[in-house]
């Protein structure tokens, strides 16, 4: 992490993080990765050009086979079970929501309530708050029944032996589509990548800085 030299303030941190885009959002996932040593730089471009590909035309066809339904009722006709909890964490992160497949989606409360009470957190986006969070999950259960959906098929090789050959699914590329599709369908203007940062700065103000430098850092470097 780089060090924090100064610290600045969450509207300048949301202005400037509205305009990375997705790409960069996408190296950033990737560096967080367990399998992103055994991914050559290459192949990372590639799927993060083809997850954003897939988050955005799935929206689109999404959007046409629910015309004029907003997420909550595309859950409904999907059959998707919503269940609300008051808070869950997987180690030290802090999740918004859980996807449970074959078809049930685990809201947390405590932390959307956090954002929603934050004053400094523009009102756009406390409102689009659960929409967008569960725009992410909706994809989560869409790549569940497609096994030919991109971020289903797509898997690397960890090792072979003999006649096997051990392949696993890339996470990363899930989360990517799943933020690119949730902005889609969810029809806003800015990546919904920065919700995750936003989460942290109502937990942790000083950690969600450090992401926004990094962020910033790669964005910087790939212009």
């Amino acid at each position: 992490m780089q060090p924090i030299l100064s610290k600045p303030d969450l509207s300048e941190m949301i202005f400037n993080l509205e305009q990375v885009p997705d790409e960069v959002w996408g190296e950033y996932l990737f560096a967080r990765d367990i399998l992103t040593e055994k991914i050559s730089e290459e192949q990372k471009r590639q799927m993060i050009a083809a997850s954003v590909r897939c988050g955005y035309e799935t929206a689109e066809k999404i959007k046409k086979q629910y015309s004029g339904m907003g997420v909550k009722e595309i859950l409904d006709a999907e059959s998707v079970h919503l269940v609300h909890q008051e808070e869950e964490r997987i180690g030290n992160r802090i999740l918004f929501a859980l996807y449970q497949s074959p078809g049930a989606i685990m809201l947390m409360d405590g932390p959307i309530e956090r954002i929603k009470n934050e004053e400094q957190i523009p009102q756009e986006f406390r409102d689009k708050i659960s929409d967008l969070i569960l725009g992410h999950e909706l994809y989560h259960h869409i790549e569940c029944h497609d096994t030919e959906i991109y971020t289903q098929k797509t898997r690397i090789s960890l090792w072979k032996f003999l006649f096997y050959e051990h392949k696993s699914n890339v996470r990363t590329t899930s989360e990517i589509a799943a933020m690119c599709f949730s902005r889609a369908i969810n029809e806003v203007d800015y990546p919904t990548f920065l919700l995750d940062i936003l989460l942290i700065y109502v937990y942790d103000k000083n950690q969600a800085i450090e992401m926004y430098q990094e962020v910033m850092a790669l964005n910087d470097n790939s212009a």
